[in-house]
């Protein structure tokens, strides 16, 4: 719609509540007049408190702040719209009509006590109307500013930035509910792609100015507190500081902070507690000094409280006005009846409008791309609810395909289940029968011995090659296969030692091949040239495939058989890795200068490098497997001796051989007849002794490239602590066997974590990791393998107590770290002035290895120490929960 303007100009006072009114307009030029002030301040606040009673529940026409309104609104007309200036008015409205134009009032206000004026009401006694609520005479607050105003032509959507403030130290505002209003307001708009929102995700005035950089934005929209700063006379926004407490921000500076963006054309300042000062609005206030200093062509600031509904009615109707290219005034004129449709009579008023631009547009925008966009949206809506239909459709056949499929596995289950059982009854049928026919032909076989067993003195010399297999070659079950033995034929000899051969050959395969694969292993690995990585990785890998053949020979060998494989694999790597300790240097070196040229002018340098190292590795395999070849032969020797001693040896004489016991098993029935306290305390000793032996490797080691002796005593120290970690687990599983039974698989779960436990922490201290780092490794991996070892021996262990065991462990091994960084410095300068008399013979490095180890044996027993305390208050606590169960 257009428009013909009418403005007044009142002010500045001429008398005594009296000012002066100049109108102009096309019709009739221009005219003078006088207003007096038709209520006085007092009686202005109460008409003010009276309406604005109203946001507290919804107002029909007729209630009496309806009435108030209507007599105000025309007191207030008849007192400015007086002879001249009423005679202009209807002249420039009947011009207006006739031309099928609005008439836009527009105030220009020179008193300042005049602001307060709530001019919306204005009321056409004529015409029964109230002029703001009517499109055709929109009335706003016209600022004159010698800088023209254009309007900015704008492609849908119209962009807005909105900021909503709640500071702790004031009364809190509902956000969440406030953005929710407001987009509940332009929904549609949203939905059209008309209109975007973005929020500021702090209510901050430097995170306003950020946003604006980021984006080109068109309109502000501001919710919140607002106030009036007496001693400034400048209307404040109340925004949020970083600790999001109150920032007052003047109008001054938030117009520097908006006017930096020609295309913020229009702000909206929202409060929800429009309180208003004895002289001036604080929205007021603000809003001029957003129209006068910040380029704004056009502020919209609320004079009155408002409530939320009246909030989004009038939002809803403004800026769908907005979008479709109306002025901003006629678009508040449709947000004032947006208000008053909805049974609202007075919350009409509240929105005040300031505006510079003459003609009241702000915004050009192009409705034509807007349709096409509308367009585009609609049909991408419509295309996406044609695929989710379709996707609704593929669903609903996945779904029925997949219970068909179901229900055909069911029955293809059912009918499998009832063939297993057919074939498990004809097995055990079959297995009786077998069963039967063994016990037959086992009590012909007992008859036929006893009538050979006087036979059995003369047949002496065909017991050593009797059909005894290897896997039953063990010393404590060696007599009676022996006896057994010594009734077979002279012809199976021949047969027994071929099998013989065979078990030896099972043995010595697994040992050549992991003697293959750990040369080729040491030529990925060692490409290093130093001792250290050598010795290193020698040992490692070694660890690892003895590690692996020991699971294979679990489930494919008899114990005796993977006793010895495991004897020969360990003495063979043993001794191969002690000869690339003592050889590797000369031989290294030898190798490099003798092969070196010609392979690098046949191979790339890596390729030359990997032959060179599996050469040489292959030197110390060749060392380590006729070890292992040869302890293997030795160990099968023995076992036959034991078994054909036992053959030719008197019952009795078996007996008392049986009795006798060697040495190594004379300690190891000691060991296991110690008390429960004592086991314990081997093993924390044995522990405390093997962390000692990794903190002198790892440094040895650490120093191995500049002196030869602590390349030997790294890996002698290595070892140690490796022997002692296995004695150490071993005693303490025989300790918690008195407590809860352990199985075999227990054992070796325990050994395996305190092995990894002494690796990593060698490994570990040589890369010089964080000490609170390491011990927590270490802590994990012991405790977490007990935990393990227990779970694997009685699932029915609560996982509570399991994961209070690991903790215990953790805890102590932390307060080892704790304790080995906070004493450290102290310990190690008083062991070194104890032992500094030997530096003059052993040298600053092993001084330095010497005295580490000294401060493992007293730091070392911390965190073994307080691990058993945890693991036996947890097994006595389930112990005795168990025997109340009985009870």
């Amino acid at each position: 719609m257009e428009y013909l303007d009418f403005s007044l100009k009142i002010g500045p006072r001429v008398a005594e509540n009296e000012y002066a009114v100049a109108a102009r307009s096309s019709a009739i030029g221009e005219a003078g007049g006088v207003f007096a002030r038709p209520l006085t301040d007092e009686q202005l606040e109460l008409f003010v408190l009276k309406v604005g009673l109203a946001r507290r529940g919804v107002r029909r026409i007729g209630s009496p702040q309806w009435r108030a309104a209507q007599d105000f609104g025309q007191t207030l007309f008849r007192s400015l719209f007086t002879n001249e200036i009423r005679a202009a008015y209807l002249a420039s409205h009947n011009d207006a009509v006739r031309q099928s134009k609005g008439l836009r009032v527009k105030l220009t206000l020179d008193a300042p006590e005049l602001v307060n004026y709530p001019w919306e009401f204005l009321y056409d006694p004529s015409t029964s109307q109230f002029l703001s609520l009517f499109e055709d005479t929109p009335i706003l607050r016209y600022v004159e500013l010698a800088r023209p105003i254009l309007p900015l032509t704008v492609t849908p959507p119209l962009r807005i930035l909105a900021m909503a403030s709640s500071p702790k130290d004031y009364e809190p505002l509902d956000l969440a509910r406030e953005r929710r209003n407001l987009a509940q307001a332009v929904a549609p708009l949203l939905q059209a792609a008309l209109l975007e929102i973005d929020w500021l995700a702090l209510a901050t005035l430097d995170a306003l100015r950020e946003q604006l950089l980021k984006r080109t934005y068109h309109i502000f929209h501001f919710i919140g507190h607002g106030g009036f700063d007496d001693r400034e006379q400048d209307g404040v926004l109340i925004f949020e500081n970083a600790n999001q407490y109150a920032n007052r921000v003047s109008g001054e500076r938030l117009a520097v902070v908006l006017g930096n963006h020609r295309t913020l054309r229009l702000a909206i300042l929202n409060a929800c507690e429009g309180a208003r000062t004895s002289e001036q609005d604080p929205f007021a206030g603000t809003a001029l000094t957003l129209v006068r200093t910040g380029n704004l062509p056009a502020v919209i600031a609320m004079q009155f409280e408002i409530s939320d509904i009246a909030a989004i009615q009038f939002a809803s109707g403004f800026y769908s006005a907005l979008a479709a290219n109306r002025p901003v005034d006629a678009a508040v004129s449709q947000g004032r009846q947006a208000i008053f449709t909805n049974d609202n009579d007075v919350e009409w008023s509240t929105p005040v409008l300031y505006l510079r631009a003459a003609d009241g547009v702000i915004f050009q925008v192009d409705t034509n791309r807007a349709a096409e966009d509308a367009k585009r949206v609609a049909a991408e809506q419509a295309e996406q609810e044609r695929l989710a239909r379709e996707k609704l459709e593929a669903e609903r056949v996945a779904a029925e395909q997949a219970a068909a499929a179901e229900k055909e596995r069911l029955e293809n289950e059912r009918l499998e289940q009832e063939r297993a059982a057919r074939e498990k009854a004809a097995a055990e049928l079959a297995a009786v029968a077998l069963l039967e026919k063994e016990r037959v032909e086992n009590a012909r076989l007992e008859q036929e011995r006893v009538a050979r067993e006087q036979q059995a003195a003369q047949s002496a010399e065909q017991v050593q090659g009797a059909n005894v297999p290897l896997q039953n070659l063990v010393p404590e079950r060696a007599a009676p296969a022996a006896l057994a033995a010594s009734d077979a034929p002279a012809s199976e000899p021949i047969a027994s030692t071929r099998q013989s051969l065979a078990v030896r050959n099972q043995l010595w395969r697994p040992l050549l091949l992991a003697e293959i694969v750990w040369t080729l292993g040491m030529g990925f690995l060692a490409t290093a040239h130093d001792l250290t990585t050598n010795v290193v990785s020698g040992v490692i890998l070694a660890i690892l495939l003895t590690g692996i053949v020991f699971w294979w020979g679990r489930k494919t060998l008899s114990p005796t058989a993977n006793r010895i494989l495991l004897i020969g694999m360990g003495v063979g790597f043993f001794v191969q890795c002690l000869a690339i300790f003592i050889i590797v240097q000369p031989l290294g070196n030898g190798v490099y200068e003798s092969f070196s040229p010609a392979l690098t002018s046949i191979f790339p340098d890596a390729s030359a490098t990997f032959i060179m190292t599996v050469f040489r590795s292959g030197i110390f395999a060749v060392i380590g497997g006729v070890t292992g070849l040869a302890v293997i032969a030795w160990q099968m020797q023995n076992a036959t001796n034991v078994v054909s001693d036992m053959a030719h040896t008197a019952p009795s004489a078996r007996t008392d051989a049986a009795a006798q016991e060697t040495p190594a098993r004379g300690i190891v029935e000691r060991i296991k007849a110690l008390p429960t306290a004592n086991l314990y305390v081997l093993c924390g000793i044995s522990w405390t002794v093997a962390s000692c032996f990794v903190d002198m490797s790892a440094l040895s080691l650490y120093f191995a490239s500049e002196d030869f002796r602590l390349q030997f005593v790294g890996v002698i120290a290595a070892i140690g602590a490796l022997l002692l970690d296995v004695l150490g687990a071993w005693v303490l599983g025989l300790a918690v066997s008195r407590r809860t039974p352990l199985n075999r698989t227990s054992y070796e779960i325990m050994i395996l974590g305190a092995l990894a436990a002494s690796l990593v922490g060698i490994v570990s201290l040589i890369w010089q990791l964080g000490n609170l780092l390491v011990f927590g490794a270490v802590g994990l991996l012991v405790g977490g393998s007990i935990a393990l070892a227990l779970w694997s021996s009685n699932r029915q262990l609560p996982f509570k107590m399991l994961g209070i065991i690991a903790a215990g462990w953790l805890v102590g091994f932390g307060i080892q770290g704790a304790a080995s960084a906070l004493v450290f410095p102290s310990v190690t300068e008083s062991i070194w002035e104890w032992i500094r008399p030997l530096e003059a013979d052993l040298g600053t490095k092993p001084m330095f290895v010497t005295q580490i180890g000294i401060v493992g044996i007293f730091l070392g027993a911390i965190a073994p120490f307080i691990g058993i305390v945890f693991l036996d208050w947890q097994l006595r606590t389930v112990k005795q929960q168990n025997s109340r169960s009985f009870t």
